[in-house]
């Protein structure tokens, strides 16, 4: 039996269990409970993610998620008028789950790679 690659290529917040702890023991929940339910899970794979704002690029790490803008572009139309539209959607959607310090700017990321399975 071979294993399976899956090409990965999404924008969102980047955030991992650890963004999520203060909400999870406040909550009596699983952090990674939330990965998989707040946003677009990924596990065991090479993924590089690209600040969205500042351009700085890092390394997925093992398990993380991108938790998802409701807008998308298309051909003819941009999904947000402004960086800060964007983020204040974010913000609305999943401020309760990150700490007050979160940086989401340095996390609005754009990933691109491979996992497998």
């Amino acid at each position: 039996m071979g294993m399976k690659t899956y090409p990965v290529k999404d924008y969102g917040l980047y955030v991992t269990e650890e963004d999520l702890c203060g909400y999870a023991e406040r909550n009596n929940t699983e952090t990674f409970e939330l990965l998989m339910e707040l946003g677009n899970y990924y596990s065991g794979g090479d993924c590089e993610c690209i600040s969205l704002i500042h351009g700085a690029s890092f390394d997925g790490g093992e398990d993380f998620a991108i938790l998802p803008l409701k807008n998308s572009p298309s051909l003819f139309s941009q999904a947000y008028t402004s960086k800060d539209e964007a983020l204040e959607e974010l913000k609305s959607n999943f401020g309760e789950y990150l700490p007050d310090d979160f940086d989401y700017e340095g996390r609005f990321v754009e990933c691109d790679g491979t996992v497998w399975g």
